[in-house]
């Protein structure tokens, strides 16, 4: 879908470019037909595509990796159109330094919903993937490293306020109008906007249409 005029995808890419001579980027998407788009435009717009199994994401992650010679990954959501990349400088940093399996901004969450950051070993995703049991885990990926903490050293990145209660994802139809509206301001100043902004944009949106809903719904 688009948002404001470019493609969810776009805004997700675009977001990265600035640390893409650091960690080059990889789409990991299906083998079906139908996310041949996915494949194509990320093709277009001179990312590596990697395409593996439907529903064992975990796999198929880890499949990329091997094929790319990738000794630790950034794991990102291609519905996260306000990506900060230099959170994934900070958080590539601290796995780098460190001797964790998993550096992770989402346990407990504390950044917004769509700037969820993980960075994994790939020998701790090959572990992982070994041992896991259910279609679900599979699918998601990481939960099983945090519901086993004896098999796996994880370290949280913690945001400076918690900012959890907000939603920069794009889920739902909500989720949609908000991010087009954020990303129109973003355009309007060229995109030079802190996090900070963006959350602050996120929240005087949900206000503004929190208060028109109720508005509605007295009328």
């Amino acid at each position: 879908m688009p948002i404001s005029g470019r493609p969810l995808l776009a805004r997700v890419l675009d977001r990265l470019r600035p640390v893409e001579d650091e960690f080059p980027i990889f789409v990991a998407t299906s083998e079906r037909p139908v996310d041949d788009p996915i494949a194509d435009f990320a093709t277009q717009q001179n990312v590596t595509v990697f395409r593996g199994a439907t529903d064992d994401v975990a796999g198929r992650i880890l499949a990329c990796a091997r094929a790319h010679d990738i000794t630790r990954l950034v794991r990102v959501s291609g519905d996260s159109p306000f990506m900060d990349p230099m959170l994934c400088r900070e958080l590539a940093a601290a796995h780098i330094a460190g001797e964790e399996d998993l550096v992770t901004n989402v346990s407990p969450r504390s950044y917004p919903k769509g700037l969820s950051v993980e960075v994994v070993s790939t020998t701790a995703l090959a572990r992982a993937a070994a041992a896991m049991q259910d279609t679900s885990d599979r699918e998601h990926v990481t939960p099983f490293m945090y519901r086993h903490p004896e098999m796996f050293s994880i370290r949280n990145h913690p945001a400076p306020n918690d900012d959890s209660d907000v939603t920069l994802t794009v889920d739902t139809p909500h989720d949609h109008a908000r991010a087009c509206a954020i990303a129109a301001q973003l355009d309007a100043h060229k995109g030079m906007a802190s996090l900070e902004d963006i959350i602050g944009m996120a929240r005087a949106w949900d206000r503004e249409n929190i208060n028109a809903a109720r508005a509605d719904t007295h009328d």
